[in-house]
């Protein structure tokens, strides 16, 4: 049952009569979970029921945590409109954020509203639809220069120059690489299982003889992580050791970009074959490393 206060009976009519022609004309939304309910109170339950299932958990915390801090977290999720959303936008953007950031912001809140409308059959619409994102712009194409390489390794612990060597070999992410186990590693067949990858598809990564003896040089085990180290923690001890030997501009993540650039530079791969070592299910993914091939495609063509 619909109740509304009024201190005026013939607004009170006015409003029951508006209702009624809604209802008859099936334009009537029942809006009173979302009434009931603040943003940051639909984000708390999201992350409390939805967020732990997730690979990419961390990453959507801190996403989260930004999107409680903001202005539109204070509505009722009935309230926001694609005017508060794109408000959020512009002072993320102002804020110094990067176009990905804040496109990855909006993806998140929009994945909010739409698990309120499917999984908690809220009557309303999705209001980040409506709102123009930042282009994703040029992926990063940050390249090793000159002795970065050898200065980075020799300033490395044991157990992370091998996780970069391998790195530099196979073009894994760091996610991937830190979930290797041993297991399912046979050097012998230079061949490594990675049963749990970012686009959730298990495949076989080749292993060069360089990867190889990377991994032979670690501490042997029978079972458990090959490089022991957490993804959060390499990525913070790659940082320091880039700062600490004066190395500006370069994540963990370009190395994957230097490996499959070396392998497209090569030549003795085709497309199918880069992707087979990368895990692009995408070949259209692979084109911003296989356009240096162009020259050698037009000596072929004669």
């Amino acid at each position: 049952m619909l109740t509304k206060t009024f201190e005026l009976k013939a607004d009170a009519e006015r409003w029951a009569r508006k209702i009624e022609r809604e209802m008859d004309t099936g334009e009537w939304r029942d809006t009173r979970q979302a009434d009931g309910m603040t943003v940051k109170e639909l984000i708390g339950r999201y992350q409390a029921e939805v967020t732990p299932t997730k690979k990419g958990a961390d990453r959507e915390v801190f996403r989260l945590r930004v999107l409680l801090r903001a202005k539109l977290a204070g509505l009722a999720v009935s309230r926001v409109r694609s005017a508060d959303v794109a408000e959020f936008r512009n002072l993320r953007t102002k804020d110094g954020a990067s176009a990905n950031t804040v496109r990855n912001d909006l993806n998140t809140l929009s994945a909010v509203f739409e698990w309120a409308r499917s999984d908690l059959s809220f009557t309303v619409e999705n209001p980040v639809r409506a709102v123009k994102k930042p282009s994703p712009g040029r992926g990063r194409e940050r390249r090793l220069q000159g002795g970065e390489e050898q200065t980075l390794l020799d300033a490395c612990s044991p157990g992370m120059r091998a996780l970069v060597i391998v790195a530099l070999e196979t073009g894994m992410r760091l996610g991937e690489l830190c979930v290797i186990e041993r297991q399912h590693v046979d050097l012998k067949r230079r061949v490594a299982r990675l049963l749990d990858s970012k686009n959730g598809a298990a495949r076989d990564v080749p292993l060069s003889s360089a990867a190889v003896a990377a991994i032979q040089a670690l501490p042997s085990a029978l079972r458990g992580p090959v490089f022991g180290i957490a993804s959060r923690s390499a990525t913070a001890m790659f940082s320091r050791t880039c700062k600490r030997v004066g190395i500006a501009g370069l994540r963990f993540h370009d190395l994957r970009h230097e490996a499959m650039s070396r392998l497209a530079e090569r030549g003795d791969f085709n497309v199918l074959e880069l992707a087979a070592i990368s895990g692009h299910k995408s070949l259209s993914m692979l084109k911003r490393y296989t356009h240096i091939e162009a020259e050698k495609l037009a000596k072929k063509l004669g």
